[in-house]
């Protein structure tokens, strides 16, 4: 699941790691350890979203 950090919620994570999905959200500055994503992958739902604006 790729989303912005609005998403970075510990509820959303164990939401997705339930369904056996991966979570690409990078971490809030509220969190007091920032945890590790996968940068270019969620920079990949950047493109998409501007894509999909471009088209509207």
């Amino acid at each position: 699941m790729l989303a912005d950090k609005g998403y970075d919620s510990q509820q959303v994570l164990d939401a997705v790691k339930k369904t056996g999905g991966e979570a690409v959200i990078p971490p809030g500055k509220h969190r007091k350890y920032q945890r590790l994503y996968d940068y270019k992958r969620y920079n990949l739902r950047n493109t998409i979203e501007h894509t999909f604006g471009f088209f509207k």
